[in-house]
């Protein structure tokens, strides 16, 4: 049998078609797979003020009934920070108040406090250098910071 030159374009048109369709059929599989959901998000982002005061985290997911930690540290700066939930209906802190003391650039000094989730909600973690200075120039450091915490 013998295919005339209309033809063959016609075949030609049809296989370029379903060779399209089978392109966006597995490029649309492919784009919907979702990694799988780990147990908690990973948390990298913290806050560095001045170098003097550094805090390991900036937002904070908990499940309810559950506790996570928040590193709070000074380089050469001594002075209270204190710590409270905007919510403690929400979130509550083990520790409202710390002292943290560093005599140098080359040593940290770090507290370690606890957030326990309590109910299902957004909140924020309020930290406040209250009477926080340098230890070497005694420049006075006044700054405060807000850490979301995310109970679910």
């Amino acid at each position: 049998m013998k295919m005339s030159r209309t033809n063959y374009i016609i075949f030609a048109v049809i296989m370029i078609c379903i060779s399209l369709v089978v392109f966006l059929i597995t490029t649309k599989t492919k784009r919907q797979v979702k990694p799988t959901p780990t147990a908690e998000p990973i948390q990298v982002s913290s806050i560095n003020y001045l170098d003097k005061v550094i805090i390991s985290k900036d937002q904070l997911t908990i499940p309810v009934g559950e506790s996570r930690t928040i590193d709070i540290s000074t380089k050469d700066a001594v002075g209270r920070i204190t710590i409270s939930s905007s919510s403690e209906d929400i979130a509550t802190v083990d520790n409202s108040s710390i002292w943290l003391e560093s005599i140098s650039n080359d040593e940290l000094d770090t507290k370690t406090i606890t957030v326990k989730g309590q109910e299902v909600g957004t909140t924020a973690l309020i930290i406040t250098l209250d009477d926080v200075a340098t230890f070497n120039t005694e420049e006075q450091l006044t700054e405060s910071f807000t850490i979301i915490i995310e109970v679910q």
